[in-house]
């Protein structure tokens, strides 16, 4: 079922989309990948409820992030909107909620070329992946969406991670000791690192 809406997107954008096949397939691999990545990867749980509380695209970039791995190329028009919608379709088939938001934190661009929360830990906060403490996670997904500002401007970045705990406060996903734990905490400086 999933395959044919799919395959509908396309054949509505571009009755001559020849490589419909090709892309759903590019797409499919690309999704399966990365769920397996998502299954094998120990992703902080305080990671991802921080992306959800920092932002409601990690899903919709996530798609893109997935057609640009499957080396799809952006298109404007109803060929890219059907190529956006497959990808949607697909993601959703294989995936839950929180599996796209780790496999979002797995691939996702967090500012001086670092992608995927480790490489943005060693590179940005110079800490190595599994000893990052809880303020460190809210910072990176603070950086999430439009990192160079966030990296650069120490007052916006300190107004985004209070945004970012105010929404994990109003979702109460974390005991209050540790939101109270993480207000208190100095937020690190992702410029501390050399970047990747």
């Amino acid at each position: 079922m999933t395959r044919w809406i799919a395959l509908i997107a396309m054949a509505f954008a571009n009755s001559a989309h020849a490589d419909a096949d090709q892309i759903l397939d590019a797409i499919r691999k690309e999704v399966n990948e990365l769920a397996m990545e998502v299954a094998n990867e120990d992703v902080p749980d305080l990671l991802v409820q921080a992306i959800d509380a920092s932002t409601s695209l990690a899903h919709s970039s996530l798609r893109r992030i997935i057609l640009r791995d499957a080396g799809i190329k952006p298109v404007l028009g109803m060929k890219g909107i059907a190529d956006n919608i497959a990808a949607h379709v697909l993601i959703n088939e294989v995936m839950t909620p929180h599996e796209i938001t780790t496999g979002f934190a797995l691939r996702a661009y967090f500012g001086r070329d670092c992608y995927g929360w480790r490489a943005a830990s060693a590179g940005l906060l110079s800490v190595q992946a599994d000893q990052e403490d809880d303020i460190s996670l809210v910072t990176l997904a603070a950086l999430t969406i439009a990192p160079s500002r966030y990296i650069r401007d120490e007052r916006h970045r300190t107004e985004r991670v209070a945004r970012i705990l105010e929404n994990l406060t109003k979702a109460q996903t974390i005991a209050p000791e540790r939101l109270d734990s993480l207000r208190n905490s100095a937020i690190p400086d992702p410029n501390v690192g050399p970047g990747c």
